[in-house]
């Protein structure tokens, strides 16, 4: 930039200002990689968890995962795409099925696994109207056991994330 008139260059002070904010989105970048990774961890995690409620199943539910990250929250998703798993885990106003006897059952409400039980189902109608089964409810087992471990998780990742960025 020219000089006003009658201004030496011998009397001006230069500063230069570097910028902070690339280096402040490079931080925020690797706490944000840190997060996801365990988002990503604690998600197959949960996963596991699900598959353990029916791996002795004869129809395997399978379970997809999603991580967001977005400005408001974080997150991961597991659900299950099968409508029979969802009854097990939420249960039925009204049994509509008829079972083997002896039947038992492969799942207990809020037990994280299966087991082989015995029996199975042999119609389902809605003419029949007996007595529910409790529901699993394994949603809530898995939020039991995993909260305090994925609180310890993220702090443990944006921990990472920043020392990362300053080298530690």
């Amino acid at each position: 930039m020219p000089l006003p008139k009658g201004v030496s260059e011998d009397l001006v002070f230069t500063m230069t200002v570097e910028s902070h904010i690339p280096a402040f989105i490079t931080q925020l970048q690797k706490i944000q990689d840190s997060m996801k990774a365990e988002l990503e961890a604690e998600g197959k995690e949960v996963n596991r968890l699900y598959n353990q409620t029916s791996h002795t199943w004869k129809a395997q539910p399978k379970f997809m995962q999603k991580v967001e990250m977005n400005p408001k929250q974080d997150s991961v998703t597991v659900w299950a795409e099968d409508r029979i798993y969802w009854f097990v885990h939420e249960g039925v106003s009204v049994m509509r099925a008829v079972l083997t006897n002896p039947y038992v059952a492969r799942t207990s409400p809020g037990v994280l696994s299966s087991r082989t039980g015995s029996g199975e189902r042999l119609y389902a109608s809605k003419k029949i109207s007996k007595p529910s089964y409790k529901p699993r409810k394994f949603t809530q087992a898995i939020i039991k056991r995993q909260k305090p471990k994925f609180k310890k998780r993220m702090e443990s990742a944006m921990l990472r994330g920043a020392k990362s960025y300053v080298g530690l």
